[in-house]
């Protein structure tokens, strides 16, 4: 399967529980646009990638219709897909072991967990934030 994701100039990502698959991950780190079939969608770390610029976004009710809209989209376009894709990459492909790139999807994790936690802090729920009493 790999091959034919390789060979390929579009790789459609079938949603999951979170509106996503990790095909997304496979699709970029082979340099395949991803296409999302999906109508609502939270995609890993979008407060920082603008997944517009190297994804294509299908809603559900237009599934049928499909590869016209892909066949539609002008080359000049998918150029511009394409390079967008190999500039962010990096931002979703995870380091080897004990390596670590700014840039890369560790530290887009990081910079997630401090949104969050910044979030939280001034959030009225105090679960993660201060200490709880057993007893």
């Amino acid at each position: 399967m790999l091959q034919e994701m390789v060979r390929s100039q579009f790789c459609l990502a079938i949603p999951e529980i979170e509106g996503w698959s990790l095909r997304i991950f496979d699709a970029i780190a082979l340099g395949c646009i991803p296409v999302l079939l999906t109508n609502q969608v939270n995609l890993p770390f979008e407060s920082f990638l603008d997944y517009s610029e190297f994804a294509i976004k299908v809603p559900e009710d237009e599934k049928d219709g499909i590869v016209n809209t892909l066949r539609a989209i002008p080359a000049d376009k998918l150029r511009e897909k394409q390079k967008a894709l190999e500039k962010a990459a990096p931002a979703l492909l995870w380091p080897e072991v004990g390596g670590f790139r700014q840039g890369d999807a560790l530290d887009f994790f990081l910079k997630e967990m401090q949104l969050k936690l910044r979030f939280q802090r001034n959030s009225p729920y105090r679960f993660w934030t201060e200490p709880v009493a057993f007893g």
